[in-house]
């Protein structure tokens, strides 16, 4: 018994690492209608792109299959016997048993799905596990495609096949895929999200957030398919679904709340945030001899080793916080792979950073039981995400955006920083960056509970675009409105419609507190209503904070010398009475019509611990092109105003600003007071 096991675990991997075949050059004669077309193997998708007319071949993936080693679905038949190769646990693959129950056609258009019961000790009472996604399966040695679909609620392990000769499409165009220069993206885009962040700025809701695409389920309601008296078919859970598995996307994250939120940014994506509480991934996890599998001491002779089988992570998040889909390798020719069998977003051309993996055990779900896994380092990229497939190339690990945040909380933790990776990509990234803020909030201590967050962050771009903000924000969450507030920021530069900017670094400095008390401004007035040009008031004004002690503030104001008689408007107030009061004063102020103007309106905020004191003068302008151009000649004005028309880049400005100053405090401010002040150089 014992020599049988030796001898099963031997002819496995033998199995496995025959796939790592040589690499070297090969001639290819591929017969192109009447044309022979020869080849060396290292290029040819870029060999073969002329026309054909023929039916011959009708894919550029048909060019990579190989008859010897390769079924179509066409020819697998109901009752054939296989397996598959995928990680149970650690680094290597173990088989499993496949049985082909049939073909269901056009599952997707011109693409059918090989439907396969799997069956292995592991599997028992699991059905197909989620990081399964990508497992080849072999029938007669030969390979047939990818586990990819799965049905919910079911225990069988019923598995979807997507067919190799779809993924190998996906494998041709890896080698055709040039460089989106870190951007993760193309270069096309719409003003959707762009719109959708700048909105999320002021309300700090993930809901406006457009879906970012993803595999939806197919699904059969019970109410769908009953009939009146079908006992068989009332026995139905009232849905069942035919599923991508997806790629458990595993946080090593400390925070439920860092759990919900990145699970509200990735919704409908099919990828589904798990924390994991793991190491973290890469070198942690590559080097750790107490891991199913053990350290990787090399992991460019790993590298070399991952083919079909072999768990593959696609990390999102590097550092202090892990986040990385995880699932498995189908098939591997030279520096390419085809994996998973579906896509990960269906983002098409991407630049996604590759990395080995490691599984370290199988959860059991009542909705999907899943792999635990985490990268061990980035070995390449993830050049297309597709339909069939995503497809990588092995070569230089891409660059990520560090991200650096120190958390202080005087009451519990201290200071404590943090340092992060963060892929790059225009759609991705800011809720990245929303989630590795908030986890550090979460990990120094607060995770809940009425909190505030005075936090100040500096950002920087590719194209020299720095800045840094300053904010005060309260809430429910123990601060973590701060961090998608400073998310949205750069998601509204990185996804702006006016010039492509890629984010380079971010600081992130917090100061957690409880929340402050709110305080209604209760009364406010001047020491006296008339004054001369150069002479000060004074401002006095009256807080009532909840459950506490009446309190009263003072500031002087200088009057200028060159200031004209007249009256003028004096405020008192909050945050949101000082923003209105910029929109009513120029409304063309908060429009966004290029560039610079964006940078204007996301580096402008108010925060609500602050009294703002204003005085104002009714002289009338106009904003052009973002710019204020204030007391303008009446007849000036006019003629601006006629030849502009409608355009958007004009706005008339009605007031301007002699005095704009802020006093911090420790309490919400509520409420406003306005005065009027009378300037006059012959007082009576």
């Amino acid at each position: 018994m014992s020599f049988g096991l030796v001898v099963a675990i031997t002819i496995c991997a033998t199995s496995v690492l025959s796939q790592t075949e040589s690499t070297a050059p090969e001639t290819l004669t591929v017969h192109w209608g009447d044309t022979n077309v020869t080849s060396r193997s290292e290029n040819r998708s870029s060999d073969l792109t002329f026309t054909s007319t023929s039916d011959e071949v009708t894919s550029r993936g048909d060019a990579w299959f190989d008859p010897a080693t390769m079924m179509r679905a066409t020819d697998v038949r109901p009752g054939m016997k296989g397996y598959g190769l995928t990680v149970f646990s650690g680094l290597r693959p173990e088989r499993f048993d496949a049985e082909v129950l049939g073909v269901h056609h056009r599952f997707f258009p011109n693409q059918d799905l090989i439907l396969c019961r799997l069956t292995a000790p592991q599997l028992k009472d699991l059905g197909v596990v989620a990081g399964m996604s990508g497992s080849p399966v072999y029938i007669d040695g030969k390979l047939i495609g990818a586990v990819a679909y799965g049905w919910s609620d079911s225990l069988d392990a019923l598995a979807g096949v997507t067919p190799i000769d779809a993924m190998l499409e996906v494998y041709a165009s890896v080698g055709e895929t040039t460089s989106t220069q870190g951007t993760g993206t193309p270069e096309g885009g719409s003003r959707e999200m762009f719109d959708a962040y700048l909105a999320m700025r002021e309300s700090a809701q993930l809901n406006l957030l457009p879906r970012k695409g993803g595999m939806s389920a197919i699904s059969v309601k019970k109410t769908d398919v009953s009939r009146n008296g079908n006992s068989k078919l009332d026995r139905l859970p009232d849905e069942m679904s035919l599923q991508p598995l997806g790629a458990p996307l595993f946080m090593s994250s400390a925070s439920p709340a860092t759990l919900a939120l990145a699970r509200d940014f990735f919704a409908g994506t099919g990828m589904d945030p798990v924390g994991a509480s793991l190491a973290g991934g890469g070198a942690a996890s590559a080097s750790a001899e107490n891991s199913p599998g053990g350290p990787v001491t090399n992991l460019v002779a790993f590298a070399n080793e991952v083919s079909g089988g072999y768990a593959l992570a696609v990390p999102m998040v590097e550092g202090d916080l892990s986040m990385a889909g995880v699932g498995t390798v189908t098939w591997r020719k030279g520096d390419r792979l085809v994996a998973f069998g579906h896509p990960m977003f269906q983002f098409g051309s991407v630049e996604f950073p590759m990395a080995a993996a490691r599984i370290n055990t199988m959860v059991k779900s009542r909705m999907r039981p899943f792999k635990l896994g985490e990268s061990v380092g980035q070995i390449g990229a993830v050049r297309q995400d597709r339909l069939p497939a995503i497809g990588g190339k092995f070569g230089t690990p891409l660059e990520m955006i560090p991200v650096h945040a120190t958390v202080r909380d005087a009451v519990y933790s201290g200071v404590k920083d943090f340092n992060y990776r963060v892929m790059r990509h225009r759609e991705l990234t800011p809720g990245l960056v929303m989630t590795v803020l908030a986890e550090s909030m979460a990990a120094a201590g607060r995770s809940g509970g009425d909190a505030a967050a005075f936090f100040r962050y500096s950002v920087g771009f590719d194209d020299g675009t720095t800045f840094t903000q300053e904010n005060y924000l309260a809430d429910q969450w123990g601060g973590i409105e701060a961090a998608m507030v400073a998310g949205a920021d750069v998601g509204a530069l990185v996804t702006n419609p006016f010039k492509k900017v890629l984010l380079s670094r971010m600081d992130f400095d917090v100061e957690v507190v409880d929340k402050f008390p709110e305080a209604t401004l209760f009364r406010a007035q001047l020491n006296r209503d008339t004054v001369r040009p150069g002479e000060t008031v004074e401002v006095e004004w009256q807080l009532n904070p909840y459950r506490g002690e009446p309190r009263v503030m003072r500031t002087n104001i200088i009057v200028p010398d060159n200031l004209p008689d007249g009256d003028y408007r004096v405020m008192v107030g909050d945050a949101a009475s000082r923003r209105q009061a910029e929109a009513a004063r120029n409304p063309g102020g908060s429009r966004v019509l290029d560039y610079e103007s964006l940078l204007r309106v996301v580096k402008r905020n108010f925060p609500r611990n602050k009294v703002y004191v204003t005085v104002m003068d009714a002289d009338s302008g106009v904003s052009l092109h973002g710019q204020e151009l204030p007391r303008l000649p009446g007849s000036v004005e006019t003629l601006m105003r006629e030849g502009a028309g409608e355009q958007p880049y004009f706005a008339s400005v009605q007031g301007n600003f002699i005095v704009d100053a802020d006093i911090a405090t420790r309490l919400e401010i509520k409420g406003s007071r306005t005065m009027t002040l009378r300037v006059a150089r012959n007082l009576r």
